[in-house]
């Protein structure tokens, strides 16, 4: 079985320039979805939108052409020439601009730079008759074949569907001719063509979004019955974005968490409603915004639910005239009960056209201009029916998951494993010899933090240490939680460790100018800043005797505190710098990675230093270092990352990840060796 490296080279070999010569059938599963296109301004470009079906495809040294069965050409870069048939039938030169191919998975044929995924399964198949290799991964299959890398099938699983290409009687010559890549027979240089491709502007970009709503509307549907509740919702394509692009289908029951926007009664686009409801104050910490003078309110009406920012105060039965908007918070983020009903329509507004499509997937119709702006749909406006709604399904509880830390306790003979829950405040205990799991409930509140709640730190005596919304519990396995006593203080100062001698070691990050970076060429900013990081050690009065200022710049991190075997350290970036006890530097030192790593995460641990370092492309590798010579006691390496690590002794570890767990031992001739632990969650639920 090949590694991921000799695989990757392979693919690369086998899809370069240097590539072999390839000659097949190009069969498309699906018509691809909404068109979204990013480009340039002023660089000239086409569009080819290949449907579902069977096409010829020919490639050799960077040359490349698709025609359809019938031998109609479709596009032709020959080397020298680049034609693509429009869909308004003209024959475009496109030589000095780029043609974008719009069908599933594209990168089969055109070829850009693919690499597989990493942590994916790979086993041998049967491709036409040849030897191959197939890669899966999460929801996605990649086929290359084993003698020359080519990518012969790629295809993706979605949670609304899926899509595949394929290469279908696939031939491997050792040259393709100059005279197969032609334009219906003729030598491209010989072509007279219709127009030069040109740059998308604002008219084209309009029209291209407009062509892609014509090409997916449907009939507006029956109207609904006169005594059905009925709710029109507005959701803006930046919702749509941040909630991870939903999937929406007519017909189809969903819960959405509601905003209401008091508006002018004389806004009849349809989507204005006159409701009554009952209105209550929010329980959020400031319900008052002191800057807009706005009241944060909850509307509980007839089968709906939504917040409000009220510009008065108001409490009881109101009557309001308003556009109901789809938020996106997530069920920890907000006080309100999700509104709960069936799609009955789904629309789609660009501008000042509005259509009628029976699904709303991944990607709407967008045209981004760099430099240019954005055009396309925004917003979605989906009915909701609350009379026809399936009934709701008990939910269930979080998988326990070693994503944020792990512990393992009762050594080799009877382990028994310990991890957070996703999302509720619970320590999941598992006896990995039977697969029983038992839940342990920290006391805290359940929406305290939004996500990955309960973190596992390590064991501690029989049980572990759980950090959960600014506490940490000791859990023992008789399932009793004690709160360890911090000083009040410590809120203030995450981070914080104890001095190696007494008392604590604090760290604060001053701002002292911040500004958005625009990256060259890029429609957007991100905020960065500069300033000053304050190390202090901390009294009992709670005052803090600030030591030592260090000076962060705008790509850089404030530094990590760090405690192992009495020394105090601070790691930023790929230094290792040792305090002494007022704080000042005693000597520094280097972390040493892999090329092509770059260190994530430094944390002290079993009074070691632990390294997580990761590389673009998905690898990473955990290294145990000696804290004093960072000598690389234990290294594990592999796909994935979100990995942690828990030494017993000398000859005894434990590595988790995501979903596995594995023993490392070492022997007499100090080798380690590995194995996997097999286990299953079981009960608990």
């Amino acid at each position: 079985m090949p590694t991921w490296s000799e695989l990757r080279d392979l693919i690369e070999h086998g899809n370069g320039l240097d590539g072999p010569p390839v000659r097949a059938t190009l069969r498309l599963h699906s018509d691809p979805g909404s068109l979204d296109l990013t480009v340039q301004a002023e660089e000239p470009t086409e569009i080819l939108r290949l449907p579902a079906g069977d096409y010829r495809f020919l490639w050799a040294d960077g040359r490349w052409s698709l025609t359809r069965l019938d031998g109609t050409p479709l596009l032709l870069q020959d080397g020298q020439r680049t034609l693509v048939l429009a869909e308004d039938g003209a024959v475009v030169d496109a030589t000095d601009g780029q043609v974008h191919v719009h069908c599933v998975e594209s990168a089969l044929i055109t070829r850009h730079q693919y690499v597989p995924d990493r942590r994916g399964d790979v086993c041998p198949v049967q491709r036409d008759g040849r030897d191959a290799w197939s890669i899966t991964g999460k929801r996605s299959e990649c086929i290359v074949d084993a003698e020359t890398g080519v990518l012969v099938s790629l295809s993706s699983m979605w949670r609304d569907g899926g899509e595949c290409a394929e290469f279908i009687d696939v031939d491997f010559p050792d040259r393709i001719g100059d005279e197969e890549f032609r334009w219906a027979g003729e030598p491209a240089d010989s072509i007279l063509v219709d127009r030069l491709a040109r740059p998308i502007d604002e008219t084209r970009a309009r029209a291209i979004v407009a062509g892609e709503l014509d090409r997916i509307a449907v009939p507006d549907p029956p109207a609904a019955p006169a005594d059905h509740r009925i709710l029109p919702v507005t959701v803006a394509w930046w919702v749509y974005m941040d909630l991870n692009r939903p999937a929406y289908d007519v017909g189809s029951t969903v819960d959405m968490f509601l905003w209401f926007e008091e508006i002018d009664a004389g806004d009849t686009d349809g989507t204005v409603v006159t409701v009554d409801a009952y209105a209550e104050e929010t329980t959020v910490e400031r319900p008052v915004g002191l800057t807009n003078g706005r009241w944060s309110m909850i509307l509980r009406g007839d089968g709906w639910s939504a917040l409000w920012e009220a510009p008065r105060p108001v409490l009881g039965q109101v009557r309001l005239t308003g556009r109901f908007h789809q938020s996106s918070d997530r069920a920890a983020e907000t006080p309100l009960t999700p509104t709960r009903g069936r799609v009955t329509r789904l629309r789609y507004r660009s501008g000042y056209t509005t259509v009628d499509v029976p699904a709303v997937r991944r990607s709407v119709p967008k045209v981004w201009i760099q430099g240019g702006g954005q055009f396309g749909v925004d917003p979605i406006l989906v009915t909701l029916d609350l009379d026809t709604a399936s009934p709701p399904e008990p939910a269930q509880l979080e998988r326990p998951t070693a994503l944020q830390g792990f512990a393992v306790t009762g050594g080799v003979e009877a382990p028994v494993l310990w991890r957070g829950d996703l999302r509720l405040p619970i320590v999941w205990r598992t006896d990995v010899t039977s697969g029983e799991s038992t839940a342990v409930a920290l006391p805290v509140r359940i929406n305290a933090a939004p996500m990955y709640i309960a973190r596992v730190r390590g064991k501690a005596g029989d049980g572990c240490r759980v950090d959960a919304a600014g506490h940490t519990f000791l859990v023992g396995d008789d399932g009793s939680v004690v709160e360890e006593e911090r000083p009040a203080v410590l809120e203030d100062f995450p981070g914080a460790v104890r001095h190696p001698h007494s008392g604590w070691v604090v760290s604060r990050y001053d701002i002292e100018e911040s500004w958005t970076h625009m990256v060259k060429g890029g429609m957007y900013g991100f905020p960065v800043d500069r300033g000053v990081q304050r190390l202090g050690r901390l009294a009992d009065d709670g005052t803090v005797d600030w030591k030592r200022e260090l000076p962060v710049g705008p790509f850089e991190s404030p530094a990590a505190l760090l405690v192992a075997r009495d020394m105090l350290m601070i790691w930023q970036g790929t230094t290792v710098s040792y305090l002494d006890e007022e704080l000042q530097e005693i000597r520094t030192a280097k972390i040493e990675s892999a090329d092509g790593y770059r260190i994530h995460h430094v944390t002290a641990s079993d009074g070691c230093l632990l390294v997580n370092s990761e590389t673009y492309d998905g690898q990473s590798e955990l290294r145990r270092l000696d804290p004093e010579t960072l000598e690389v006691l234990l290294l594990v390496d592999g796909p994935g990352s979100r990995r942690h690590l828990q030494v017993d002794d000398a000859t005894t570890a434990w590595f988790a990840d995501r979903s596995s767990l594995r023993l490392y031992t070492r022997g007499a001739d100090g080798e380690w060796t590995s194995r996997e632990i097999e286990w299953q969650h079981s009960g608990g639920e």
